[in-house]
């Protein structure tokens, strides 16, 4: 593909909509709308596990884009840059904090990842982390919300983490896409013949 010109059809304060022409490989013209965040462009997602009872923590959340509550992840956008991992780590635990009030151990951060290519040009990562139920810190975890924020925090033995989706879809709450992937699937992709 071979760019050949963009046009902003809209900006708001976070987020810009553009309209890109291309030529693609057969000499074809094609037009593509995209979303381009405007500050902060990397998403971290944090995937929490309790220790010892294995539990996920999973947040329902008020999402304002599809006026609907989403089950999902902890996760949140940073201002940071995204090859700085220390700094990306304790964002992500803030953000842990904030979300759920929980205060995590860092185990695994993954490299800069693309989720939503088509669309958007933001990063992505993904932090594991072990919450110590028995530490202090964890005994009585306090939510701080942002005004824009109205999370409520679940905790789902991990084994029965795809039957409490299915049980939540039914109810009418939105899954979101990180969980599927990671608890959803029951089948492992194997070569069949």
């Amino acid at each position: 593909m071979q760019k050949l010109k963009e046009q902003i059809i809209a900006q708001g304060k976070w987020l810009r909509l553009k309209k890109t022409l291309f030529r693609n490989s057969k000499g074809q013209i094609v037009t593509w709308e995209s979303i381009e965040r405007l500050q902060q462009k990397m998403i971290i997602i944090i995937l929490p596990r309790m220790v010892p009872s294995g539990r996920i923590v999973l947040i329902r959340q008020y999402r304002q884009a599809l006026d609907s509550t989403v089950l999902g992840l902890p996760a949140g956008t940073l201002e940071c840059d995204p090859a700085d991992d220390q700094t990306v780590i304790q964002e992500a635990l803030r953000e842990l904090k904030e979300e759920t009030g929980y205060h995590g151990i860092p185990l695994d951060l993954s490299p800069p990842l693309r989720s939503n290519s088509g669309i958007i040009d933001e990063l992505t990562r993904i932090l594991q982390v072990k919450i110590i139920e028995s530490s202090a810190v964890n005994n009585n975890p306090v939510q701080q919300l942002e005004a824009a924020e109205e999370i409520s925090v679940h905790l789902i033995p991990e084994q029965k983490v795809k039957e409490y989706l299915v049980q939540q879809q039914k109810l009418g709450i939105e899954i979101g896409a990180g969980l599927w992937y990671i608890f959803g699937m029951d089948k492992p992709l194997t070569a069949d013949k």
